[in-house]
């Protein structure tokens, strides 16, 4: 299956792939989970950073929830501001 990968900020040095605008398309197993474009993209575990998915920002719990063919995932760094 084929999901769009979106990240943000610092963490497009993480994009297996050069895209458009921070974008790749990514190639993916059925059945694939978050916690499967964490560890294809290579994201170390005490890297912060948020994901969205479905127009809603993941919990870590959430992680584990299946992606289907055309899903859209997008990662970014936490925002400092003041």
């Amino acid at each position: 299956m084929k999901i769009s990968l979106k990240m943000l900020g610092g963490l497009r040095v993480f994009l297996p792939t050069p895209g458009e605008f921070s974008r790749c398309d990514l190639q993916l197993s059925e059945g694939a989970t978050i916690n499967d474009v964490i560890a294809k993209v290579g994201l170390a575990p005490d890297r912060p950073f948020f994901v969205m998915f479905d127009g809603k920002k993941l919990q870590e719990s959430d992680y584990a929830t299946p992606l289907k063919d055309g899903d859209e995932v997008t990662m970014f760094p936490p925002i400092k501001g003041g």
